[in-house]
């Protein structure tokens, strides 16, 4: 797994997916994209049958909202920095502050 760079979120919950991630993964403008809480880590991935999962939709701007429930549970808050890892088929954020 290889890290991308760390990400800001913003006052309304949301960061941006780069745009490199994005074209990696297949995702555009409009797609929706599933998150998956596991521990302390969410799993950015294509909305399948999961019913523990969280259906969000990726703007023009290649932004993505953190659901508010979803930031309590990590104790994530704006201004609060993330980090990206990545594979060949998921994506991974993570407080920055876990190393």
């Amino acid at each position: 797994m290889e890290k991308y760079n760390s990400r800001t979120i913003d006052e309304l919950g949301r960061f941006i997916l780069p745009n490199e991630l994005r074209k990696m993964q297949g995702f555009g403008a409009g797609d929706k994209i599933a998150l998956t809480l596991a521990d302390t880590i969410v799993v950015l991935h294509r909305p399948d049958s999961n019913p523990n999962c969280t259906i969000c939709k990726i703007d023009e701007l290649g932004m993505v909202e953190l659901p508010h429930e979803l930031r309590q549970k990590l104790g994530w808050k704006t201004k609060d920095q993330i980090a990206l890892y990545y594979t060949d088929n998921i994506l991974i954020l993570k407080s920055a502050g876990n190393g």
